[in-house]
């Protein structure tokens, strides 16, 4: 990052993206700072660098893992004073969190849940992202507080087209247009509805609401996915089919399979991939009766866990 003239970035939910100039950095730190005049007066969140948060607190960690735009990822904080070294760069004292880090959340903030404080900069995760660390932002405040201060506007180079940076590879497009389907219906599952609603573009979510995007996806209890067919990439975009099982309740009695054919178009937009459009057509219903387990067979198990329990409590006091 030490060409100013190559740095551009996005606004969290990944519809504009702005040429940005660097003020100064810090590898060893891991710290940069950089300007973006068009973000002026926007609105930000607040900071108190005298803050101190403690272990067990909540907390939201906001990034783009991925390349998924304004992705909110809650936990708590796990530990303090995690120090390590990676490449370059020294990490001390760390905030340790709950939250998933994955590429694309380092340098996004980590929130303190309750003030609404920014309260560090997520930095690294282990290899499974399910434990991450942040910078606190008291370690790194005034040394930013500088920078911003002496950096002069009229030294800094801001002329960039963000367009003469995006080059599609085909191989790339396809592997990633597939990640993203899948990933889509990973959401719909979890019932984690607004990150499904997050991948569509906007052309799909003038057609619908969040809300009724909502109503129709909830009806599934659960989505199995049979198949998956990638077309040819064409420019920036590329067809995918999917062919899913909806498992819906139709009444206490009987379970629904409605068999789904859907065709994503996955391209991008603003700089962002997303699901341009998506039209779903349904093939067949079949239906399965939903069969209780026998009433004798319940209290079979019920008598299991009531002398397990009995001979615990036994074998512990």
């Amino acid at each position: 990052m030490d060409n100013a003239t190559d740095i551009f970035v996005k606004t969290s939910d990944g519809t504009s993206t702005y040429p940005a100039a660097l003020i100064d950095m810090n590898e060893k730190k891991d710290i940069a700072v950089l300007r973006v005049p068009q973000l002026k007066n926007q609105g930000s969140v607040n900071i108190n660098p005298n803050f101190e948060p403690n272990i067990g607190d909540e907390i939201i960690a906001v990034g783009s893992p991925h390349g998924y735009a304004g992705t909110f990822t809650d936990g708590i904080i796990s530990a303090k004073n995690r120090s390590f070294s990676v490449n370059n760069s020294e990490y001390k004292n760390l905030y340790q969190i709950s939250a998933s880090i994955l590429q694309g959340n380092s340098g996004g903030p980590l929130i303190h849940k309750e003030t609404g404080l920014i309260i560090g900069i997520n930095a690294a995760a282990s290899k499974d992202g399910n434990i991450g660390f942040t910078i606190p932002i008291s370690q790194v405040y005034d040394m930013i507080q500088m920078w911003s201060d002496v950096a002069d506007d009229e030294e800094l180079n801001f002329e960039i087209d963000p367009k003469a940076y995006q080059s599609v590879d085909a191989s790339s497009l396809r592997n990633d247009a597939e990640y993203i389907v899948n990933y889509y219906y990973d959401t719909l599952n979890v019932r984690d509805y607004f990150a499904a609603y997050s991948l569509l573009g906007s052309e799909e979510q003038i057609k619908r609401s969040y809300q009724d995007f909502r109503d129709l996806s909830v009806q599934s209890i659960n989505i199995n996915v049979q198949n998956i067919e990638l077309g040819e990439p064409e420019e920036d975009s590329i067809k995918v089919t999917a062919f899913a099982d909806h498992s819906i309740r139709k009444n206490e009695e009987i379970l629904e399979t409605h068999h789904y054919k859907s065709v994503f178009t996955v391209g991008y937009e603003n700089d962002q991939l997303k699901i341009l459009s998506l039209n779903r057509e349904l093939l067949s219903k079949t239906e399965q009766e939903i069969k209780e387990e026998p009433k004798k067979i319940n209290l079979i198990n019920n008598l299991k866990r009531t002398a397990f329990a009995v001979l615990y409590f036994i074998y512990i006091g």
